[in-house]
């Protein structure tokens, strides 16, 4: 099914939540945004806690979700990409297994060819737990094969890291700053 709409919408008076039951499955083409909605501003920390569990909600009730970003508005290649990482990043905080992950950068991207980055990503491995918030504020979350970082705040965090690791563009990392609504997705050699 189709029509979930973004997390304020499935927690909302609206609760489309109760999609859910009657379905093998349901799609929201609103994760973080809508898609022709301007790049920025970035939704507010509430909204995007609200899709993430969502993402969360929805496995917990047994059922497939596709959890899909667009940006098919203007934009530079990379505020996308920012929203790229951003959207995966907040997607792997809650996910388990039962939801998919899907970002458009434009009306004419094939789906079915991936992205480089979703590749990469799914060398980190499975959840060593929960995503939790950690001493900078940042949500995380660890996998046996890397980590995940969010930054859905209107600051500025860096983060030292003990031990090099590898970013989604092929970048060894020991220090990293994350801007306002980004996050960072790592793997471990």
């Amino acid at each position: 099914g189709n029509g979930m709409g973004g997390g304020d919408r499935y927690f909302g008076p609206d609760g489309t939540q109760l999609l859910l039951p009657p379905t093998d499955g349901m799609l929201t083409e609103g994760f973080l945004r809508v898609g022709r909605a301007p790049l920025l501003p970035a939704p507010d920390p509430l909204t995007w806690h609200q899709g993430v569990d969502m993402v969360a909600d929805s496995e917990s009730r047994g059922a497939e979700l596709i959890a899909n970003t667009k940006v098919w508005t203007d934009g530079t290649a990379a505020q996308k990409d920012q929203w790229h990482e951003y959207s995966m990043g907040s997607f792997l905080l809650a996910a388990n297994g039962h939801a998919r992950w899907v970002f458009l950068y434009d009306m004419a991207t094939d789906v079915m060819a991936g992205h480089p980055w979703w590749d990469a990503a799914q060398t980190i491995g499975t959840p060593r737990g929960a995503s939790f918030l950690n001493a900078k504020g940042l949500y995380q979350r660890n996998f046996t094969n890397g980590r995940v970082y969010v930054n859905p705040e209107n600051r500025t965090v860096t983060v030292t890291l003990a031990t090099p690791y590898l970013s989604l563009d092929g970048q060894w990392v020991t220090q990293f700053t994350l801007a306002p609504q980004s996050a960072k997705v790592l793997r471990r050699a």
